[in-house]
């Protein structure tokens, strides 16, 4: 996993085209996408030929895939163990979707995360897609659990820790 800064050449972390390199953004790549303020955690990749409909463009399910590695590269980024069923990982109880313009093969893009709320044993993310840019926008709420015993667990202090650091701020739940 980089944990570096990403800036905006593969000698900066990320490789062009598709790549699993997340971490950190500086504001090079935050302004070479268009990205809004707020965000500091996200990964470049590019738009696959497998991700199209056949309306010719990026499919709504490839966002869903393209949020699910967001999500897993920031939390192991934070320090959550790769996910496996003994320890914990998210279970999403609640997701979001907002699709802004479309995206068409080859368009290359950044897709970031953050985390806006966390609990006692749940997180609240955002993420979002940008090319000049947003592009599309989700959130979801999720349980820590682990699979294997299907069981609740707090978030660890460190990784709670972590995440504020990351984030430059505490958080808290969202008021239900």
């Amino acid at each position: 996993m980089n944990r570096s800064s990403i800036g905006t050449g593969a000698s900066a972390g990320v490789p062009d085209g598709q790549g699993d390199s997340f971490g950190r953004l500086n504001a090079a790549i935050l302004a070479q996408f268009g990205v809004e303020p707020g965000w500091r955690f996200g990964g470049r990749r590019q738009a696959s030929w497998s991700e199209m409909d056949p309306f010719g463009h990026v499919n709504n399910i490839a966002y869903l895939v393209y949020f699910e590695d967001a999500r897993n590269a920031y939390l192991e980024h934070c320090g959550l163990p790769r996910l496996s069923a003994q320890t914990p990982g998210p279970v999403l109880v609640e997701s979001r979707q907002e699709y802004v313009r479309p995206l068409a093969h080859g368009d290359r893009i950044l897709v970031t995360a953050r985390t806006v709320g966390l609990g006692r044993t749940s997180l609240r993310m955002e993420y979002a897609v940008w090319r000049d840019g947003l592009i599309a926008r989700g959130a979801i709420t999720a349980v820590l659990m682990i699979s294997a015993t299907d069981r609740k667990v707090a978030i660890p202090p460190d990784l709670r820790a972590s995440v504020e650091r990351l984030e430059g701020r505490t958080l808290r739940a969202r008021p239900r």
